[in-house]
């Protein structure tokens, strides 16, 4: 899927960055969590 740079929604852009920190923090995680839903199985939260 694309994303639409253009498109932020209504965050900030400080908001953006630590985002995008904490994606790249819990990469590993959310693509496992990410996984499982796409398999059915069931997910966790990840506690920050």
């Amino acid at each position: 899927m694309e994303l639409d740079e253009n498109k932020k929604g209504d965050f900030s852009n400080k908001e953006l960055k630590e985002i995008e920190k904490l994606i790249i923090k819990y990469k590993k995680q959310l693509l496992e969590q990410l996984e499982k839903f796409y398999n059915g199985k069931k997910i966790k939260s990840i506690k920050i």
